[in-house]
């Protein structure tokens, strides 16, 4: 492998949650983990930890785009990779306006955990009721994490299929 895809292979992202008791990890293979500070669990809500997680989420998304930008600037590259290039063409628009349109969710087997991302910037966490009260922490996280992974592959999906209709219609 070259630099680049090195790089990319070895990606890790880490970051916490305003609260700073929640954190979350992505690695190169759209992993996602989801952990809490010891103790920290117990006192959350789900309003709150609703809220919490969104914000963790978008943060590792910004993370995640400074993280490949960041690798392209590498001598080897010769440039950056802008994730997000001011739109040349109408076509280039239409891309964006649709890219900025779709929503990625994913959600937990159980449906205890859900998330969901418009245009990967707005983004929303669902818990079903109840479920602080009759989840305990590693049974959540690990229920948080694949819905986390699940909306990554729908993205994912999403976009491969955006960009086949845009380039069809060049």
């Amino acid at each position: 492998m070259g630099g680049f895809a090195d790089r990319m292979a070895r990606l890790q992202i880490t970051v916490a949650a305003p609260a700073g008791d929640i954190g979350a990890e992505l690695n190169a293979d759209n992993e996602v983990a989801i952990f809490f500070t010891r103790g920290s669990y117990g006192r959350y809500d789900e309003d709150r930890l609703e809220r919490q997680l969104a914000q963790m989420a978008r943060l590792l998304w910004v993370e995640w785009k400074r993280a490949v930008e960041e690798a392209t600037r590498a001598e080897e590259v010769g440039y950056t990779m802008r994730l997000d290039p001011p739109p040349r063409t109408e076509r280039d628009a239409a891309f964006r306006s649709g890219r900025d349109a779709y929503t990625a969710s994913g959600e937990s087997d159980d449906g205890s955990v859900r998330v969901s991302a418009r245009g990967m910037t707005e983004w929303s966490v669902r818990l079903r009721p109840g479920t602080l009260a009759s989840t305990s922490e590693t049974e959540f996280t690990r229920a948080a994490s694949l819905a986390a992974r699940r909306l990554i592959e729908h993205q994912i999906q999403g976009m491969m299929a955006l960009r086949h209709e845009w380039s069809r219609s060049a």
